[in-house]
């Protein structure tokens, strides 16, 4: 989960930096949030990564 965690959050800076283009009222790379979840199946196993849109519900806000 840290592995997963620590890649993800590599890809978002990689990505921000080649974003000079966009204008955030704030340094973007300085100010923001990660999430990270492991979600268990009821017998306690694991759910691959890209199974969980299989799983859950993934609905925008």
């Amino acid at each position: 989960m840290k592995n997963w965690h620590d890649e993800s959050g590599s890809r978002c800076r990689a990505i921000l930096d080649k974003a000079v283009a966009l204008r955030w009222l704030v340094d973007i790379s300085a100010n923001h949030c990660q999430l990270s979840y492991l979600i268990l199946s009821d017998t306690g196993i694991a759910i691959p990564a890209r199974e969980v849109q299989h799983v859950l519900p993934l609905h925008a806000a």
